[in-house]
Parts: structure tokens; C-alpha cells; sequence
């Protein structure tokens, strides 16, 4: 199953400009970033839990489906 990350992507721009500044304010890697967001590797738990916190994207626990967990359909 793979996910599209778009609103995640567009949290990340919104709050830090590009996921470079994203990357280095979380201490990841970019390439990291880009194996998750392109489906190639998984957001752990920790990776989430650690992404929603008020000092980067601050997403609300309610909100972590949206951002995390919506499938991608073929058109």
C-alpha cells in the first residue's frame, strides 16, 4: 500500500520553507526523508510522534491520519 504524503509535504513547506530546513531542525537525514515520502521506506511511531511536537510541524494527534495514513489511488 502506498501513501501520498502531499499534505505532509505542504505542513513542512508551510512551517520550515523546504524539507532541508525540516530535515536539519529534526537532525534526519535528507535522504531519509525521501525514502519515507516516497514510500520506499516507513514513518516509525517514533519518526511521527517525533514530527508532530509543537517545535516542528505541530500537528495534533487527531490530525496524524490526515498527514500520515492517506492512500494513494490510482486515477
Amino acid at each position: 500500500m502506498e501513501f501520498d504524503f502531499s499534505a505532509l509535504d505542504g505542513r513542512i513547506t508551510q512551517k520550515f520553507g523546504s524539507r532541508r530546513a525540516f530535515c536539519s531542525a529534526w537532525g534526519k537525514s535528507e535522504s531519509n526523508m525521501s525514502e519515507k515520502m516516497n514510500n520506499k521506506t516507513n514513518f516509525s511511531t517514533d519518526d511521527i510522534f517525533e514530527m508532530i511536537q509543537p517545535s516542528l510541524l505541530d500537528i495534533v494527534p487527531s490530525d496524524i491520519g490526515y498527514y500520515f495514513l492517506p492512500r494513494k489511488f490510482d486515477k
